[in-house]
């Protein structure tokens, strides 16, 4: 009986030291002066706004690295941030990582400029380098489909680009191409354009390739 009290008894004692050493620990990660945050690193933040950020953290700075972090210190109303996550760097560094919206295309509209993201929102952005201009606006399908033609034509994306209801106009620098939202047509008549008709002619003012199959020019010059 004794045995089994006294043997109850040291692993009560040895239980309590293990306890106080952790307190003890975790007072000292708390207190100690070489986890007091100096540094707050941003990473992926390409659009998003800086200084916006810069605020929200800079509080941080002196605050022990271990101390608690308030849910308001990760948000931002930034149009860019989808999602902020934040990482310890023992001693005295945090890294804030930045997933940003990711841009499709940008487009002018009513004299204001837009950034069509992959999560289909539409952020405000300057109008220095824009080349797709919305004078009608297009159906949404009409829109979707020309969202889906931009991402895989090289040519859309060198060309200024005029949106209108039913059809499109693409400016190439010396010749206007028309073309049109349903499925494939452009792609398909452009290539035909390019392959069998454009060797024919030193220059070509203006193409229309709306209908699938059949491509008409106007404006020729022999070469």
């Amino acid at each position: 009986m004794f045995k089994w009290f006294f043997r109850a008894f040291v692993a009560g004692c040895a239980f309590g030291v293990i306890i106080a050493a952790g307190v003890a620990v975790k007072y000292s990660l708390k207190t100690s002066p070489i986890f007091t945050v100096t540094e707050i690193e941003v990473r992926g933040a390409a659009r998003t706004d800086r200084e916006r950020l810069a605020k929200i953290y800079r509080p941080l700075v002196g605050q022990n690295i271990f101390s608690e972090i308030t849910p308001h210190s990760l948000l931002t109303d930034d149009p860019w941030v989808v999602k902020l996550e934040m990482k310890r760097v023992v001693p005295n560094k945090l890294v804030v990582f930045v997933e940003e919206e990711k841009e499709v295309l940008s487009y002018k509209k009513a004299g204001k400029c837009y950034a069509l993201t992959e999560r289909n929102s539409s952020i405000p952005v300057k109008c220095e380098g824009v080349r797709i201009n919305i004078v009608e606006t297009p159906l949404n399908s009409e829109f979707n489909e020309f969202v889906k033609l931009y991402t895989a034509n090289d040519l859309l994306k060198q060309s200024d680009i005029t949106l209108k209801n039913g059809f499109f106009l693409v400016n190439t620098g010396g010749t206007v191409i028309t073309g049109t939202y349903t499925p494939g047509v452009f792609a398909e008549n452009y290539d035909i354009f390019k392959k069998q008709i454009s060797p024919r002619y030193k220059s070509v003012e203006r193409v229309d390739v709306t209908i699938r199959g059949k491509v008409y020019v106007k404006g020729v010059t022999n070469g």
